[in-house]
């Protein structure tokens, strides 16, 4: 399950529990297009958005090892510095 503050846009999460109907399947990966304080808006494979909200979408989702591509070059790009 997620946590809503501490996502980021651009973070990538997997699909888990009961899924996401129509959009993608257990073990897909989605990417967050934009962030609420009780849910988000992600994009799956194929492009197509959709909303997650409240304790029942962040049960369907997990956190990923690939987070914001943005932050992860900016951090590297410190630490080569």
């Amino acid at each position: 399950m997620i946590d809503y503050k501490q996502v980021k846009v651009g973070d990538i999460l997997q699909v888990v529990g009961l899924g996401m109907p129509g959009f993608a399947e257990l073990g897909d990966c989605v990417r967050v297009t934009e962030v609420e304080a009780e849910g988000l808006y992600c994009t799956n494979s194929k492009g197509a958005l959709s909303g997650v909200m409240f304790t029942c979408g962040a049960a369907r989702l997990e956190p990923t090892q690939w987070q914001n591509e943005e932050e992860a070059k900016q951090a590297a790009l410190a630490l080569s510095a």
